[in-house]
């Protein structure tokens, strides 16, 4: 039997692989939908196992392709892929065999796989009965729900892992300041009292130096002692760091401009004023490579004189998640539309899609006029609402398969399916329900917006970013208009 692998992960092809050779199977692979067109092509192979979303073209699109050429159209379809949404129903739609959901062991993929060939086989030669989608509108409608949501479960899964990392993270033994400032006290007793606590000091003392979080004890500004934790964390030994101050383990400047002699000595001085400090702090290990922690300095009171504790927490890891999970992010979070990111994203597929079906496709970039005066004048809130009302207009006016995000400021922009060219009619159509909008409100201003629309030839493509260039200048030229 061949088969066609078609997997952008390496390590799903490889097992995928292993399995149907071990049991005599030929293994052809392509790493996306358009290298898996075309070995198709070249191989017909007796059955394909596909992955759902994929860079270039995914599965859904090699499948809309494999179903349109006349050639190809009768090799069985499997799809093994994760799912979150309704994603095995829009792949029975369109003509799949069957959905396997990862994970699944490698003998029950090749029960399935066989049993797919053993059922094609028997209806040879008897058409195939298909509930194939109904029109191109609902087909996109469905698939960019699919890989919106996606994109949106990638995001979750990522906010999972900064919590899992937060948890993994132990916190400091409840009342370790107490305790610390005992055993500390205890140190610096006379030697006729150490010897009646040394089980005491034994006991903190291992408290203390196998604590999860570095901790220093500070005269001033000035390190006295320290754990061992510390020493691995800063990558320096005990003499190398007691007698120094904590800005000396630190870049000259923190992230917010601030001088981290001027900041440190800040908050040393209003912890030792009796109010405990909790903050940010980027530090530097001993070499000088920087890190980011979080910083806790609280007074303790040893025999007479007056310490400060300061526990430092090394949060590298979760600021890196922390800033993944924001790159990671299509949603805008004023409006609730697709950000740039979101935007851009799916853009770029339904194009892939729109070339393959030849189908015109539309794309409006929209201003949002006089946004400056309404924040100088009326505030930042209410220039907030307004964006938030142009939001609700653009959901309004456009279908639920078209793509509209902000992109940025006052600027959004819109990916419509355009089967007539209709793009100045679809530009109309937005400023009748702007109108329509106007109308019906009660305000010091009037909502409007100058549009420019940028067509995408199926025959003659363009890249989405000179699609976006085209539509910004023609918005540019309307908004020169309407100053003169």
């Amino acid at each position: 039997m061949n088969i066609l692998i078609v997997e952008d992960n390496a390590d799903d092809r490889k097992l995928l692989r292993q399995t149907l050779e071990h049991h005599g199977c030929t293994v052809i692979e392509a790493r996306d939908g358009e290298e898996g067109l075309d070995l198709a092509s070249r191989h017909h192979p007796d059955i394909i196992v596909s992955a759902a979303l994929m860079p270039r073209m995914d599965g859904f699109q090699l499948l809309r392709a494999l179903k349109s050429d006349p050639y190809l159209k009768s090799i069985p379809f499997l799809f093994y892929s994760a799912t979150y949404t309704s994603e095995e129903e829009l792949a029975l739609s369109l003509g799949a065999e069957a959905f396997v959901v990862k994970p699944t062991e490698p003998e029950e993929l090749w029960e399935k796989t066989c049993a797919i060939m053993k059922a094609w086989e028997t209806r040879q030669g008897i058409p195939a009965h298909m509930n194939l989608v109904e029109s191109e509108e609902e087909y996109l409608r469905e698939y960019g729900r699919i890989v919106a949501t996606k994109l949106e479960n990638k995001v979750r899964e990522q906010e999972e892992a900064l919590v899992l990392r937060k948890q993994a993270i132990l916190p400091v033994e409840e009342g370790m300041v107490a305790d610390l400032a005992n055993y500390l006290s205890q140190v610096i007793l006379s030697d006729r009292a150490r010897e009646t606590l040394l089980e005491s000091e034994t006991k903190f003392r291992t408290l203390f130096e196998n604590a999860n979080d570095a901790i220093f004890i500070l005269k001033g500004d000035t390190f006295v002692d320290c754990n061992t934790r510390t020493l691995q964390m800063f990558h320096c030994s005990r003499d190398q760091i007691l007698g120094q101050t904590p800005y000396r383990f630190s870049p000259p400047l923190q992230p917010g401009g601030r001088d981290s002699k001027e900041k440190a000595l800040e908050k040393i001085s209003a912890a030792l004023a009796g109010n405990p400090q909790f903050f940010e702090w980027k530090h530097c290990l001993y070499d000088g490579t920087p890190f980011d922690a979080e910083v806790s300095l609280n007074t303790i009171e040893l025999g007479s004189e007056l310490f400060i504790q300061a526990i430092v927490r090394n949060v590298t890891e979760r600021k890196q998640l922390e800033e993944e999970l924001r790159t990671l992010s299509i949603v805008d979070e004023l409006t609730g539309l697709f950000n740039r990111r979101g935007f851009l994203t799916l853009s770029e597929q339904q194009l892939k899609f729109a070339e393959r079906i030849k189908k015109s496709i539309v794309l409006l970039f929209i201003d949002l006029d006089h946004m400056k005066w309404i924040n100088d004048t009326l505030g930042h809130q209410e220039g907030d609402t307004a964006l938030v009302e142009i939001a609700a207009i653009l959901r309004q006016t456009f279908r639920e398969s078209d793509i509209i995000g902000r992109m940025g400021g006052d600027e959004f922009a819109v990916l419509a399916i355009d089967t007539a060219h209709e793009g100045r009619n679809t530009a109309a159509r937005l400023r009748d329900a702007l109108d329509s909008y106007n109308k019906s409100e009660t305000r010091r201003y009037k909502l409007s917006l100058s549009v420019g629309a940028a067509h995408f030839d199926p025959e003659n493509p363009s890249p989405l970013d000179e699609l976006i260039a085209a539509a910004d200048n023609l918005m540019y030229e309307e908004k020169r208009t309407k100053r003169h």
